[in-house]
């Protein structure tokens, strides 16, 4: 049999037999903290893992010959039992924990993994900061920009689409860059946010919004922002106002209606003249004509009527000849009993 180093992540021991028993399942959380606090140990399992056995001699070739390996040194020995003693005790410690608690210490360093993963990716290099005050003389920021000075990093170097191949489950940083994200649009569809967007409206949504910004990106860009009309909320100003105004007109307008609808309502039709009324009305008529304008009924072509029409337009009044003429022939026709003879 040929000695093939066999490295059990879960009972955490070496063993140089041919033939190993086949071990329990790991427990992939107690592996992870157990690797979490004793690094070596993810070596060691890694090694095994990539199958780094000692490479049988093809038929008919003589075997290679088998390294000689140097024997500890007292100090190395005793050094190593003290690590398999601490390995074996904590090990110990993890099987009496009750699951729940072994559930919380698994979460907290399994973040820490994450956040310790993250300080070594491009987007913590010291080259993937931004230049805030390049960045807050420019006139507009598209959306993805934004978010990644949010953050304060350099948006040609950190963005949607150099993050695109890290999981958001293994990295606190990508995860927070697309919530945020997330967050601003949404807030397009609302006409919160634009893209692409002035600095000065991004800064005030962040600000309403509870997110961070870079305290010198902010500072420079309201330094600035007398450059800058925000012409979103100019137009709302101005919507808001109108629409007031509207509200307002509106509101007359219906007051109107309403007083119209009520006179139109008690409005009474004119009554028609009773006949004694009317006889009334004519002899009152034929006798101012005669009286007055010395009107003679019996004649065809008398000029009473054009001498009414002529005064009454003098006193600003205006009234049809035609209509005068017509009037006095009606009245001279129903009374002709009050016309003397001689």
């Amino acid at each position: 049999m040929s000695d093939t180093i066999r490295f059990n992540t879960e009972r955490k021991s070496v063993s140089l037999d041919g033939m190993p028993t086949v071990p329990k399942a790991p427990d992939p959380k107690k592996t992870f903290l157990m690797e979490r606090k004793f690094p070596h140990l993810k070596a060691m399992r890694i090694a095994w893992a990539s199958n780094r056995r000692i490479v049988r001699p093809a038929i008919g070739k003589e075997p290679a010959e088998k390294p000689v390996s140097k024997p500890l040194s007292p100090e190395a020995k005793r050094r190593n039992e003290e690590i398999a003693r601490e390995v074996s005790e904590y090990r110990a410690f993890l099987d009496k924990m009750p699951f729940s608690e072994l559930e919380v210490l698994h979460r907290e360093e399994l973040e820490k993994q994450h956040l310790e993963d993250d300080q070594a990716r491009f987007f913590h290099a010291p080259s993937a900061e931004a230049d805030l005050d390049y960045w807050s003389k420019m006139a507009h920021w598209s959306l993805d920009e934004a978010i990644a000075l949010s953050f304060g990093k350099a948006p040609e170097r950190v963005g949607l689409e150099s993050l695109a191949n890290i999981s958001s489950t293994e990295s606190p940083f990508v995860h927070e860059y697309q919530r945020t994200m997330e967050l601003a649009r949404r807030a397009i569809v609302w006409k919160q946010l634009f893209d692409p967007v002035l600095p000065t409206i991004f800064v005030k949504w962040a600000h309403e919004n509870d997110i961070s910004l870079p305290d010198e990106l902010i500072a420079k860009v309201e330094a600035r922002s007398g450059k800058h009309v925000d012409w979103q909320q100019e137009y709302e100003t101005i919507l808001e106002n109108h629409k007031a105004y509207a509200e307002t007109t509106e509101q007359l307008i219906d007051t109107l209606r309403k007083r119209i609808a009520h006179f139109e309502s008690n409005r009474s039709e004119p009554k028609p003249l009773h006949t004694k009324e009317r006889e009334s009305l004519m002899k009152l008529v034929l006798g101012m004509a005669i009286g007055g304008y010395g009107f003679v009924p019996a004649e065809s072509r008398s000029p009473t009527a054009t001498d009414i029409t002529n005064d009454l337009v003098s006193h600003g009044i205006s009234l049809n000849a035609d209509t005068v003429r017509k009037w006095l022939k009606e009245a001279a026709e129903h009374l002709p009993r009050q016309i003397p003879d001689d």
